[in-house]
């Protein structure tokens, strides 16, 4: 029996409104489809979004600096009509503990957006 294994990789960049540059995402696709097709696996497709981080109060973690969501500035989350699940799967929650930001995965358990599994 056949199976198909849909792998996801993540990637990001930060640049301004104005910087946003697809043809740089072309590029390193270009040079990323032999390296890909060596380990067996077929670049399949591709989609890329721009976020703004300010709209969602989103920053480095000061501990581990994973991208976060500082909930105590933007309790609401994610505007669904703006920002695809994508962003879910690699922007964690977070806020500030002893004045520091921190992700979900940092901050303590007992905090109210700290990571509780």
């Amino acid at each position: 029996m056949k199976h198909i294994q849909p792998t996801r990789i993540l990637i990001s960049k930060y640049c301004d409104e104005h910087d946003i540059d697809e043809s740089s995402l072309d590029l390193l696709l270009e040079e990323l489809r032999p390296i890909v097709e060596k380990h067996g696996f077929e670049l399949s497709g591709t989609e890329s979004y721009s976020l703004a981080l300010e709209k969602f109060s989103i920053c480095k973690c000061e501990s581990c600096e994973q991208l976060f969501m500082n909930r105590e500035e933007n309790p609401a989350g994610f505007d669904k009509n703006y920002a695809p699940e994508v962003f879910e799967s690699f922007i964690y929650d977070g806020g500030v503990h002893e004045g520091k930001k921190l992700c979900e995965l940092c901050l303590p358990h007992s905090h109210r957006w700290g990571h509780s599994s």
